[in-house]
């Protein structure tokens, strides 16, 4: 991006991140500046008033006339002999005011250099305060965005995937999968598949804090147009709802067993223990967890508090079952804190949705490519200069050049028309139309007989009905094609083996029939 001419020229157009700052920038100018003409307006300093009042000779311009005002009214009083009437008090002059304010101005600015005020301003000067305001930009994404980040192209979140591989257990339930930092990055929002015993833990809370503040925090620098108070009021209070309906997203269950309401539906569960207060993931687990020395010993406890208390068993069982359910109120709201945040990393996924795909798709190229690639990439793009700062990129202008091509000859592997004498060998100057695919033109004999293989003319093939065979080949008319393939038909019919015709039967005599003559012969009962 640089300015000429007082127009703005995007020599990337991929850096909209970038833009989007110059131009959040560029609008926070425009409120500060509508602000300050605001309070012009409205008057709030008073200067206005002052202003009016003096001109208009109710007020004295400065402080020396109104004392030099009062010096001649004292004087004037002085001279007043008994008895005669006392003068009014002397009212400011207009024109006196107006030569006040005249004389003030005209000290100030012998004081002060014009020029020097002008070069103090310089949003005087509109491509200057550009450029001005173009430097700071890149110096704030020079320093904001990392390598990875690419000016807010790409996320870099290799240091959460550490933070989550640090987190054993958790790696270890393999319900996130994270083989690679790629498998990590396209499965990170699947948290509803992680089991409650494990959310409750203080390094999964430490990693879902730091893995949403680095998704805020990118987004608000890549968006800055958005207004994120608008997203956040709008996800606090459909987390809000959500959680009072018990329908948030992977926590119905537990929501019902932090209010008590799923006491009765855990016995209709054939996985659910009701003595271990767990719920099982299938049926060989839950089989080989009954004959664990655990589960015995708190059926023999569920059972002497049946004695005990001369109650029914399953009552008693389902007593247990009600206050091993309830959470205390430090639990319910470490768990609700945990729900928020996953919320909240459900919801910025799906904001950062193409940001995240873009980041793995970098990432399979890269895989893709050899070391010594990947630093010969790196070092181009070194030493290429910055076009934000009016620079050039190698040699793009060369490449954005119009090329000389009077004869308007096709382009070559570099970029430049070839050679007028390879033009006339391949015969490029001479046009073939084909009328099944629609009056496409082809320049070139070769060009004109691979097209015969493509999928323009196989599909104008399909639509008449025609195999797209050898027999076809060098046919563009949609009748000569009609033609050929209805006598391709006929003769492949004659040229077929019929056997109700072609067949031969003898009979007992030697006599040689055709098929469908012997068997009409038989039935009579003449053979």
């Amino acid at each position: 991006m640089q300015v000429s001419n007082g127009q703005v020229q995007l020599i990337q157009p991929k850096e909209t991140v970038i833009c989007d700052i110059l131009i959040a920038k560029f609008q926070s100018i425009i409120q500060q500046k509508s602000k300050e003409i605001l309070d012009i307006y409205n008057d709030s300093d008073g200067l206005f008033r002052e202003e009016n009042d003096i001109y208009s000779g109710q007020k004295y311009a400065t402080e020396q006339q109104y004392q030099r005002a009062l010096q001649t009214q004292y004087a004037m009083m002085n001279q007043v002999n008994h008895g005669q009437e006392v003068p009014k008090a002397l009212k400011p002059d207009v024109w006196s005011n107006f030569y006040e304010k005249y004389h003030e101005i005209d000290v100030f600015h012998k004081k002060y250099n014009q020029a020097t005020l002008i070069a103090e301003n310089d949003n005087l000067d509109a491509e200057s305060m550009f450029n001005k305001i173009m430097e700071e930009i890149i110096q704030y994404c020079e320093k904001t965005f990392s390598a990875e980040e690419g000016n807010g192209k790409y996320v870099d979140m290799h240091s959460l995937f550490l933070q989550f591989c640090n987190i054993k257990k958790l790696r270890k339930h393999n319900s996130i999968k994270s083989d690679d930092y790629l498998t990590w990055l396209q499965n990170f929002d699947k948290l509803y598949l992680v089991p409650l015993y494990l959310k409750n833990s203080t390094k999964y809370e430490n990693y879902l804090v730091n893995l949403k503040e680095y998704l805020v925090d990118y987004f608000k620098k890549t968006q800055p147009l958005v207004d994120w108070s608008k997203i956040e009021d709008q996800q606090e209070e459909t987390f809000q709802s959500e959680w009072e309906q018990c329908s948030l997203f992977g926590w119905e269950d537990t929501i019902q067993r932090m209010n008590g309401q799923s006491a009765q539906e855990k016995q209709l569960n054939p996985l659910h223990c009701i003595a271990c207060n767990k719920t099982y993931a299938s049926d060989n687990v839950f089989m080989h967890h009954k004959k664990g020395k655990n589960h015995i010993k708190a059926v023999n406890l569920l059972s002497k508090k049946a004695q005990t208390n001369q109650v029914n068993q399953s009552a008693a069982l389902n007593d247990q079952d009600q206050m091993k359910s309830e959470f205390n109120d430090n639990e319910k709201r470490k768990l609700k804190k945990i729900a928020h945040l996953e919320t909240w990393i459900l919801r910025m996924k799906d904001l950062l949705g193409d940001v995240i795909h873009s980041t793995e798709n970098l990432i399979r190229k890269k895989q893709s490519k050899h070391y010594n690639e990947i630093e010969a990439d790196y070092e181009m793009n070194q030493d290429s200069k910055n076009p934000l700062l009016g620079g050039e990129v190698g040699s793009d202008d060369d490449d954005e050049r119009p090329k000389y091509n009077p004869k308007n000859l096709p382009m070559g592997w570099d970029g430049k028309p070839i050679p007028y004498w390879l033009y006339k060998l391949h015969g490029l100057g001479i046009e073939f139309k084909c009328e099944i695919c629609g009056g496409a033109s082809y320049w070139g004999r070769r060009s004109f007989e691979k097209h015969f293989q493509e999928w323009r003319h196989a599909y104008g093939m399909k639509c008449l009905k025609i195999p797209n065979t050898v027999h076809f080949k060098d046919v563009v008319d949609i009748e000569h094609a009609l033609r050929l393939h209805k006598k391709i038909l006929s003769d492949n019919f004659e040229g077929t083996f019929k056997p109700d015709f072609q067949e031969e039967f003898e009979d007992v005599d030697g006599n040689l029939y055709s098929r469908k003559q012997y068997i009409d012969l038989k039935r009579q009962g003449i053979i």
